[in-house]
């Protein structure tokens, strides 16, 4: 321990120490960037698994539905809120909505309630997309990841 703290403190060390970490921080992200697509780190339930690659899937939705706010209007973008895309309005009144949409995008969801005489806006995005799985299951096949949107409101504490 002695001798680790005596290396620190020597000015060579602390000169060279910065471009250690530098060259360190390279060889690491070179690792992890050109690791092959094959490596999987997804844990895969094969019944959820697709033989075909699927062109849709659908967006899972949660929202509140109290006193308030019985129905709630949605709006669903393709891409970010700034992009301007809708490609899906609608009033919901249930918890839990799925919605289809093509895979592979990236899309922002926007619930309006009411609180009193304002309004208060839910935000949330995601990106829904397919995974090939090679490895884990029987067969070469196909899972759906992402589209998940968590629109609930904030339970107010005292």
């Amino acid at each position: 321990m002695v001798l680790i703290i005596r290396l620190l403190n020597d000015s060579y060390m602390k000169k060279k120490m910065p471009l250690f970490l530098i060259v360190l921080l390279l060889i690491m992200a070179n690792l992890i960037l050109s690791c092959d697509e094959k490596i999987n780190f997804l844990e895969v339930d094969c019944a959820d698994c697709y033989r075909i690659k699927p062109d849709d899937g659908e967006l899972i939705i949660q929202v509140t539905i109290n006193g308030e706010n019985p129905k709630v209007p949605i709006v669903i973008y393709r891409d970010k809120i700034e992009s301007g895309r809708i490609r899906i309005r609608d009033t919901v009144s249930e918890k839990t909505v799925y919605i289809e949409v093509p895979l592979n995008h990236y899309y922002s969801v926007k619930a309006e309630y009411k609180a009193g005489n304002d309004s208060v806006f839910a935000v949330d995005g995601d990106r829904i997309k397919t995974h090939r799985v090679t490895d884990q299951c029987d067969t070469i096949c196909w899972i759906i990841k992402g589209g998940k949107y968590d629109l609930r409101l904030k339970e107010n504490s005292p």
